[in-house]
């Protein structure tokens, strides 16, 4: 399945996609995990798997849908760590990166 090797520049790429800063020391340590990882799935692509029987799914108990009352908003915006009168207040998740 793999090509070959992982090499560190595979790795910075990786990284790079995923907007990752790496160290030297980070690189190289993931270059053999990744390496661990390619290596793993070769031995798993290499089973006879249809020989096998397939495995049935296990049936979901599921709890009923009852209706409760729900918090009231000064409740539920007295446990956050920050709000405003109305609001909860989060810390921005994704931001514009310029290059």
């Amino acid at each position: 399945m793999s090509k070959g090797p992982i090499t560190e520049q595979d790795v910075r790429y990786a990284a790079k996609l995923s907007r990752l800063a790496l160290s030297d020391a980070e690189a190289r340590r993931l270059q053999g995990q990744m390496s661990d990882i390619l290596t793993h799935i070769d031995e798993l692509s290499s089973l006879d798997l249809p020989s096998l029987p397939r495995a049935e799914p296990l049936p979901v108990k599921l709890r009923d849908d009852v209706a409760v009352p729900s918090l009231s908003r000064d409740t539920a915006l007295a446990a956050a760590p920050s709000s405003t009168q109305t609001e909860f207040r989060v810390p921005a998740v994704m931001t514009r990166v310029e290059e």
